[in-house]
């Protein structure tokens, strides 16, 4: 896969993820991708290891509840059918806290799909939300 495909595809999922548009998430992997996403899991329900439907799919019980959600593309380094985007959201948490956090993500792409996902997130503003 070229670098120009493997970008578009990220870029896609940056727009898909900031209309908060589950659908369009979805078709954008590959059957049987993984999503693997840093963090304790009793701090972090969807930390660790997930099929990327199963993360996709439990996005509206976290993602979905934070108001006046913002996702900022701070960039985009591709090599072949590997990218790593760097992504800024902004937001109010439930309970009124705001949420600040700095994410990397790690994207395979083959085909055309999203075949793996890796994301490490400074979870500092999660720890003190009421998720």
């Amino acid at each position: 896969m070229s670098t120009e495909e493997t970008r578009s595809v990220i870029e896609q999922r940056v727009n898909a993820v900031s209309a908060f548009d589950i659908p369009a998430l979805q078709n954008l992997a590959a059957p049987g991708a993984r999503y693997w996403t840093s963090g304790p899991k009793e701090k972090i329900p969807f930390a660790g290891d997930l099929s990327y439907v199963d993360r996709i799919g439990g996005m509206p019980k976290g993602l979905g509840q934070v108001k006046s959600r913002k996702f900022t593309n701070r960039g985009i380094v591709v090599e072949g059918d590997t990218g790593v985007l760097e992504l800024h959201l902004t937001g109010e948490a439930p309970g009124g806290h705001p949420l600040d956090n700095g994410v990397m993500m790690k994207f395979v792409v083959k085909d055309g799909k999203i075949q793996d996902v890796r994301e490490y997130m400074d979870a500092t503003s999660f720890f003190h939300s009421s998720f």
